[in-house]
């Protein structure tokens, strides 16, 4: 297993994923449903779902500066929150 890290390498949502290759970290990731309660309208739903599937798009196809990082087991991350 190794995380992978769908990085926007500047403002933007970010993921990350546990899995056995990018090959299958990229296949979790398009699984994901948007988390639009069932109290929305139906618009409101569908809007939402089209703007989860471009951020998953973004992250990746690598566009508008994301790229994918690879972390193997036992490698120690830092991050920081600003």
């Amino acid at each position: 297993m190794k995380l992978y890290y769908f990085n926007p390498n500047s403002y933007g949502q970010e993921a990350f994923v546990c899995a056995e290759s990018k090959e299958k970290a990229i296949e979790y990731l398009l699984s994901t449903k948007s988390g639009v309660a069932e109290i929305h309208s139906e618009e409101l739903k569908k809007d939402a779902e089209l703007w989860h599937k471009d951020k998953i798009d973004r992250m990746i196809n690598c566009k508008n500066k994301y790229t994918i990082d690879e972390f193997e087991v036992g490698q120690v991350v830092f991050s920081e929150i600003c």
